[in-house]
């Protein structure tokens, strides 16, 4: 009996010993974000920093109060939240299923990764004036645009992902005769789900740089022009408020993936 109960003992033992847990990510980015305010706001008054060129977290407030106070501010927001959310289901669409078709074969696979990893370096922005030419510069272009920035890393992460896909699952589904379609849903993509989501969360971002980037070129209204419009002032004080602004929207959405891609890397294992 005490044979039997002394593993049992070792494994309360070690429990009792385990590493706490660290601090919840979104804790983490909290504090992350509260420390370098105040490092901002340190080195603007002490002034080891412009405060013409770099404001201070306590200007950037009171500015952005006022130009909530004015309702100059939340329409731009709106504008680019919906500009980048539009591009975000477009690359999810067309990149996870590229991707799958892409991934599936060994040789489709060898033959168009290499290309698409070198459009990806391909500065993108040039084809902007092709596509105002082509879709005028409505939100059209700008969600095009923007899509165009966050489908690369996606299709890319997808393809590699299908590669790991084990063959004794491809080789059962195919024995039931199972449709491309069922096996994208029942197959596909739950193997490759903790992949794509992290796929996803850097074409997040990308996907806002290029919507942003298509704001600054072409556009009366969102956060791109507005951080290109508040550049030109004497103070920098309302340029700061639009790129903190855009900065804690792509945060925002890339931690949420990120937490999700934490979740399903644990159902996974």
């Amino acid at each position: 009996m005490s044979e039997v109960m002394a593993p049992a003992k070792e494994i309360r033992a070690a429990s009792s010993n385990k590493v706490k847990t660290p601090l919840p990510m979104w804790l983490q980015v909290t504090l992350a974000f509260v420390g370098l305010m105040v490092i901002w706001e340190l080195l603007s008054r002490s002034g080891l920093i412009n405060p013409k060129l770099f404001s201070s977290p306590t200007l950037v407030a009171s500015t952005w109060l006022k130009l909530v106070e004015q309702g100059k501010y939340w329409q731009h927001v709106q504008v680019t939240l919906v500009e980048l959310l539009l591009a975000t289901v477009l690359f999810i669409v067309t990149g996870i299923l590229l991707g799958i078709v892409l991934g599936l074969s060994p040789l489709s696979f060898e033959v168009t990764y290499g290309p698409i990893a070198t459009l990806f370096a391909f500065p993108k922005v040039t084809l902007f004036p092709i596509l105002i030419l082509a879709l005028g510069m409505g939100t059209t272009s700008k969600v095009v645009f923007g899509a165009i920035f966050g489908f690369f890393p996606l299709v890319m992460g997808v393809m590699v992902a299908v590669r790991g896909i084990k063959q004794l699952h491809l080789e059962l589904f195919d024995s039931i005769g199972a449709s491309f379609w069922f096996k994208t849903v029942r197959l596909y993509v739950p193997a490759t789900l903790p992949a794509t989501i992290s796929a996803m969360r850097i074409g997040f971002v990308y996907a806002g740089i290029g919507v942003l980037l298509a704001e600054m070129f072409a556009a009366t209204k969102g956060l791109g022009n507005r951080i290109v419009g508040a550049g030109g002032q004497s103070t920098l004080d309302q340029f700061w408020v639009y790129v903190l602004t855009t900065f804690l929207i792509l945060l925002a959405g890339a931690g949420i993936l990120r937490m999700l891609e934490t979740r399903l890397q644990r159902w996974s294992e």
